[in-house]
């Protein structure tokens, strides 16, 4: 029995601590407390005793600044609020000591007005001299940036870094060369948040880098016999740039490499003393990840144990802080969609703070005060405030931005609950315009998964549809396209980006992308910051917003010449980053008359099917509503799932559940009977749950006692695709010439070099279990690689496939140490991989944060001792795969799987899949699940057995043939054994 899913799933979590689904453990944030609270009885007795005793204002200057220093220090270790500004108010009246004066400076300026900060800032930067001048310039460029002074925020900046550079080369003392590098960190961080609000994302991350490393020059330095409050603060100037880094990160939607960045600093907050606030910000970066990735129950619990922190800390909760933290935690809970519950703790505090009004507009901002109400089903409250909240937004962001687009939408969700007629038709219009509007290039860049963004455009889309449906039924047929365009967001998002990287080694195309690129980020960035802004005339960013707008509509003009560029010069890799809506005529000409389209999309409330197919060039189109709830649906497919998994996961067969499946074929499938009775083959699209569910084990009819099950696949051979505009682009593209070559494959990959090449998967052990997050994050990139479950099964696969191709073993199959990333380069290079009609990679498939930091989806290769120091440089990624020279008609990944309950290794598969048709492939055969490894052999050696010996059959027809074959015998009846491999992509030969 092969056990790739199984092993994979189970033995590599355990391996690696299940790092990628938990962030901060039990034993973890046990951890981080106790490194925040490590003062024993007695320190406390110690440390208190030093604050207890009066200051010894007579005695010399030297002494007096010690004993004010251990004070500090005494503070922060115990973590007494106001302590310290209480300190340096005392200790500034009986020394000179520059270092107090300007932090207490710091402290009191807290609650000024931004302008009047700056004068302070400016005032103690002109009374300090020496080495510490530098670093209290940097606080002057932070308030220009905070006032919206960016012109002179740079200067500043550049002359800082001037300053710097000419104190360094006059050779400070150790202690000098440490106070400029804390300036050179601070002056990089305050850069990197710079240039993120400009859009300039590369360049903020640089100077982020930048901002860490110098913060960690000065943290290595000691001097003998120096105050502990020194080191203590190049500590807090270290954390700070952790954060930083995480920001940025997360900013340009890199958010398992904002993680790895978070665990760096989780790791450093456990090494060192710090302040309690920077616990606070460890859960509320943390927070802001999990929700991001919509975990918004870990969200809540991490937004949770932040607000603890400064409620322990005497925060009030009316403070700013604390209203933030309340306003994420209400965010996270309508992430749940528990929505009386978050309403009701809205109402309750801004009953507290009803006195307040500025407080009021920070718990919520109206657009998001709105969806709170929409979730209630409170549609007459909601609807003028996101009317309201459109026109707000249009006024700094334009007519037509993404943000409006929105509003507009959601306030027609909620027009359309209304008994009103007049209103149902106005909705039908907001509709109509907000799903037209989501469709245009501007806006494709804000069509991402995090948060609940993708909830917001379901219920946009899935009204509209629903409204179609009731009123004009012809018109819902139309939205085919759209829908299929829409709802591929995040598998575009990761076959773009990792695109875009892939261009930079095309000549004439890199720079073009690179121009392209920066004026999208800019765009960003400037939007981000009007959007921020928008709700307060009184922001200093408001008088500016008209020549940002400005600067956005010349850089969105900018952009659009770049793409038609790249669009006429390099038209391939424009369908792949940015795909067209299909239209229905489009479909339709790329049917044959044996040929039927089905595409079936989930929303909250129902499952919306279309039907196309041609016929003597004409279009036939159908559209139809399943009333299947999402529970119910969730429900259906893991039932079904449970019993074809059975036998990979116990060792056992569970009975599978006919009557369910004859059901789910009755509501999804059953009303299209008629049109599609003459079509023998069905080219399938899903989303959602329905991704992970095989069509071929749906019944057509009831079961009768004693009567063998009516399988759809006995009738129709079946194709999947990721979605309608990939499958189109391949019938689109017209090949050169026909591959010479049967097969090349590569399995059984070592990676472990240390492993017995015939060493069998059970005695393969876990190298730890019950890590937690720390220590997993501290193991070395080659410990993480060698972890990852063998596949010897593999390679008597491979052998029998050769044996069915007519290919010649020793040639034709790559195995073992040879089985590497850098062997499938070489032959995509040398141009070998082109001359094949079968690939073959018989490994696991890695979605994103499978392995710390893997940002986009990825097949494990052997290692080669590159993963020494990296532990993803052995993987074939899908940027890889994007730059592979194919022309395979099948590309075989025959031990990955859709198996996860998420959905998220369908997404995978689904980037992977169209990188591969990218490459130059027609079509993969994958499994849905982990397979028994002897019908696993005879399924796939039958199929191309079968697509062998004919010349014009159907992909799909040689895998449906093998299908029957293997059902046929009686040990392999149970579709566990028959069902698990799906064709993705084009059927034809």
């Amino acid at each position: 029995m092969r056990t790739s899913a199984l092993r994979f799933t189970k033995q590599l979590a355990l391996t690696l601590g299940l790092w990628a689904c938990c962030l901060l453990s039990g034993a973890q944030t046990q951890e981080i407390e106790e490194s925040f609270n490590r003062v024993s009885p007695q320190e406390q007795t110690r440390l208190q005793a030093i604050l207890d005793e009066p200051l010894r204002t007579s005695a010399p200057q030297a002494e007096l600044d010690r004993q004010v220093s251990q004070k500090l220090m005494a503070v922060r270790r115990l973590n007494i609020p106001k302590g310290e500004e209480a300190i340096l108010q005392e200790a500034v009246k009986y020394t000179d000591n520059v270092f107090f004066r300007d932090n207490l400076t710091n402290l009191q300026s807290q609650q000024a007005t931004p302008e009047k900060k700056l004068q302070l800032a400016r005032t103690a930067a002109d009374n300090t001299q020496g080495f510490f001048k530098p670093w209290r310039r940097c606080f002057v460029a932070v308030q220009y940036v905070n006032l919206g002074k960016y012109s002179e925020a740079q200067q500043e900046l550049n002359d800082i870094q001037a300053q710097i550079a000419v104190m360094s080369a006059n050779h400070p003392p150790p202690w000098g060369q440490r106070e400029l590098y804390r300036a050179s960190s601070n002056c990089a961080a305050t850069r990197s948040r710079l240039e993120q609000i400009e859009g300039h994302f590369n360049e903020s991350l640089d100077a982020a880098n930048v901002a860490l490393s110098t913060a960690e020059q000065a943290f290595l330095i000691r001097i003998k016999g120096e105050s502990d409050v020194t080191h203590y603060f190049a500590a807090q100037g270290l954390a700070n740039t952790f954060a930083r880094k995480a920001q940025v990160l997360r900013a340009m939607g890199r958010l398992n490499e904002a993680e790895q960045t978070l665990r760096d600093f989780i790791h450093f907050s456990t090494q060192v003393e710090l302040p309690r606030r920077f616990e606070a910000d460890i859960y509320l970066l943390a927070s802001n990840l999990r929700f991001d990735q919509h975990e918004f129950v870990e969200a809540e619990k991490l937004v949770q144990k932040g607000d603890a922190i400064l409620e322990k800390l005497n925060i009030d909760a009316l403070s700013p802080e604390r209203i933030g933290q309340e306003r994420n935690r209400l965010l996270a809970l309508m992430g749940q969609k528990k929505w009386s519950l978050a309403l009701q703790e809205l109402q309750t505090l801004e009953t507290q703070i009803a006195q307040q009004p500025n407080l009021k507009r920070t718990v919520l901002y109206s657009f998001d005060r709105a969806y709170l109400l929409l979730g209630n089903q409170l549609f007459d409250q909601a609807a003028p405030i996101f009317e309201q909240a459109a026109k707000t937004l249009a006024k700094t962001s334009g007519e037509e931005h993404f943000d409006v687009t929105q509003a507009k939408g959601l306030q027609g969700v909620a027009l359309w609950h209304s008994p009103d007629l007049a209103q149902r038709s106005q909705a039908l219009s907001l509709l109509e315009q907000a799903t037209k509007d989501l469709m245009q290039a501007r806006n494709a860049d804000y069509l991402n998964e995090l948060g609940f963004h993708p909830d917001i455009r379901n219920a946009i889309v899935s009204t509209y549809i629903q409204a179609l449906s009731q009123t004009h039924p012809e018109r819902a047929t139309q939205l085919l396209g759209f829908a299929d365009w829409l709802h591929s967001g995040l598998v575009q998002n990761a076959l773009s980006d990792a695109a875009v990287r892939s261009a930079a080694t095309t000549q004439g195309l890199s720079d073009l992308v690179r121009q392209e690129q920066d004026a999208k980020n800019e765009i960003q960035g400037i939007r981000s910051f009007l959007t921020s802004e928008s709700l307060d005339s009184s922001a200093p960013m408001w008088s500016n917003a008209t020549q940002m707008r400005n600067r956005i509509f010349s850089l969105e003009q900018r952009r659009s010449e770049l793409q038609a560029r790249i669009r006429q010069s390099f038209p391939d890799y424009e369908r792949l980053v940015r795909p067209l809506a299909p239209s229905l005529d489009d479909i339709a000409e790329r049917l044959s008359d044996q040929e039927a389209l089905l595409v079936f999309m989930p929303d909250f409330s129902g499952v919306n099917v279309w039907m196309v197919k041609q016929s003597q060039g004409r279009v036939l189109a159908k559209f139809n509503r399943a009333s299947l709830s999402q529970d119910q649906l969730d429900n259906t497919v893991s039932t079904l799932r449970l019993s074809l998994e059975s036998f990979a996961s116990s060792g056992r067969l569970l009975p599978f559940d006919d009557a369910l499946a004859w059901q789910t074929y009755q509501s999804l499938i059953a009303p299209f009977a008629a049109d599609l009775a003459d079509r023998k083959h069905w080219i399938i699209s899903t989303s959602g749950a329905l991704a992970r569910l095989p069509f071929a084990v749906l019944q057509t009819q009831a079961r009768a006692p004693k009567r063998p099950p009516a399988w759809l696949i006995q009738q129709v051979s079946l194709s999947q695709v990721p979605s309608v505009s990939a499958w189109l682009n391949l019938r689109a593209i017209k090949r050169q010439q026909i591959p010479s070559q049967a097969l090349l494959a590569w399995g059984d990959p070592m990676f472990d070099p240390r492993r017995n090449p015939v060493q069998n998967n059970s005695q393969l052990k876990p190298i730890a279990s019950g890590n937690n997050g720390f220590e997993q994050e501290q193991t070395p990139g080659d410990v993480l690689y060698h972890s990852i479950p063998a596949l010897p099964d593999t390679r008597q696969e491979l052998l029998n496939l050769a044996q069915a191709l007519h290919a010649n073993p020793q040639e034709d199959l790559v195995m073992g140490r040879n089985a590497t990333r850098a062997s499938v380069l070489a032959a995509s290079k040398s141009g070998l991989l082109a001359q094949k009609k079968v690939v073959v990679f018989a490994t696991h498939g890695l979605m994103a944060g499978d392995l710390p930091a893997l940002t986009q989806p990825a097949l494990a290769m052997s290692a080669d001792g590159s993963e020494k120091t990296n532990a993803l440089a052995p993987l074939l990624t899908l940027e890889d795969v994007l730059g592979l020279k194919l022309n395979a008609d099948w590309v075989v990944l025959s031990a990955c799987n859709t198996a996860a309950s998420d959905g998220r290794a369908n997404e995978s598969l689904s980037g992977l899949a169209r990188g591969f048709f990218y490459a130059g492939s027609r079509s993969l055969l994958v499994t849905q699940w982990a397979v028994e490894s002897q019908s696993a052999k005879e399924l796939t050696s039958r199929t191309f057995a079968h697509f062998s010996q004919t010349n014009s059959t159907p992909k799909s027809e040689s895998l449906r043939q093998a299908m029957l074959e293997v059902m046929a015998e009686p040990r392999f009846a149970h579709p566990a054994f028959w069902a698990p491999y799906v064709l993705v992509g084009d059927s034809l030969r």
